[in-house]
């Protein structure tokens, strides 16, 4: 698990690249991806995240080395897109697969039942 705050307004998150909560923001250049993971706790420990947000909520964005922000996202741009792993799009997708054949299901029998009545 990874401790991230948000570059945008210091809430706090799980994982340096997920969604804020708080204000929805979503690293997606290669900048603001190695600015969140500069605010994680690869980079920084519990108390130094802690003090970051603080200092964000307050108006006080962070500074960042911009030199090594810029080798950082030169290497996230040269990564691969990511893909969404084969366990996820189960988990979201087969549930709704199911739900569909129960719900033609439901209607089948209660086709069945109303044109049989007497």
């Amino acid at each position: 698990m990874t401790l991230a705050i948000c570059i945008r307004c210091g809430g706090e998150k799980i994982g340096a690249f997920t969604a804020c909560a708080r204000c929805g923001f979503v690293p997606e250049t290669p900048e603001d991806k190695a600015r969140s993971l500069g605010l994680s706790d690869h980079n920084l420990t519990a108390e130094e995240l802690r003090a970051v947000a603080e200092r964000i909520e307050a108006g006080d964005p962070p500074s960042f080395d911009e030199a090594s922000v810029r080798q950082l996202a030169e290497g996230i741009a040269q990564l691969p897109p990511m893909k969404t792993p084969l366990g996820c799009l189960l988990a979201v997708w087969l549930p709704v697969a199911v739900m569909l054949i129960l719900l033609v299901a439901v209607i089948v029998v209660f086709a069945y039942v109303w044109s049989n009545q007497p």
